[in-house]
């Protein structure tokens, strides 16, 4: 507003929300959560977490499988290394 020099909240002007993401993305951040905070509510959420089944994915199992043997390789090598 004082940009342009306008008076009142009512004077034409327009506000670039995604502009604002990638010049203060801390500051978007903030903005968009405090909107939402509003509105959360921490019971509703934790039971529709207890109610929701999450069931993994095969995808999911395969990218836990690689990140475990990757883990188990890491520390049998350094075991080895200490011998």
């Amino acid at each position: 507003m004082k940009k342009y020099n306008l008076k009142s909240e009512d004077d034409l002007f327009q506000i670039e929300v995604d502009a604002l993401e990638a010049i203060r993305p801390e500051e978007f951040k903030e903005m968009v959560l405090a909107c939402v905070d509003e509105f959360f509510d921490q019971k509703i959420y934790q039971k529709n977490l207890k109610d929701r089944k999450i069931t993994p994915t095969e995808d999911d199992l395969e990218t836990l499988a690689i990140d475990k043997t990757r883990d188990l390789l890491v520390y049998l090598q350094s075991e080895e290394e200490e011998k």
